[in-house]
């Protein structure tokens, strides 16, 4: 009886050790994982954004800048209590095409209400806020 215990309980163990991980759950945001390379947008509030040009560099400890579909644009962002917000300061001013002025305003509009910042399992950077605004973007 004893032996077919054992038996029973090494292959319970043999079989558990195969099983998957778990998916990795994301991950709350530090400054080293926003630095160094220019992430690009690839999706603004589930719509992918391929005929323009969305970046976020964040380039020092609370700062962030980068291009808005025509223009630059400046901010800075902190963390409190587990959310994560983007405060858009200087913008320049260029006239471009009204397709990339509404695409524009709708993505310094959606990093103004951002409370959330991760990476997710494939290391893209997701940005959500209020009432279903996402921004997903890679490096």
């Amino acid at each position: 009886m004893n032996t077919r215990f054992a038996c029973l309980a090494l292959a319970a163990l043999t079989l558990g050790a195969c099983t998957s991980q778990p998916a990795k759950d994301p991950q709350p945001i530090s400054d080293a994982d926003l630095a160094s390379d220019v992430w690009k947008v690839e999706t603004l509030n589930g719509n992918a954004v391929d005929n323009a040009t969305l970046t976020l560099n964040f380039h020092a400890p609370g700062k962030v800048s980068g291009k808005a579909a025509c223009n630059g644009y400046m901010a800075s962002y902190h963390r409190d209590d587990g959310q994560f917000h983007i405060q858009v300061g200087g913008v320049t001013m260029m006239a471009c095409p009204a397709a990339l002025m509404e695409l524009e305003k709708q993505f310094l509009d959606t990093l103004s209400d951002i409370d959330q910042a991760v990476l997710d399992k494939d290391g893209r950077l997701i940005l959500t806020g209020k009432e279903g605004m996402r921004v997903q973007a890679t490096r």
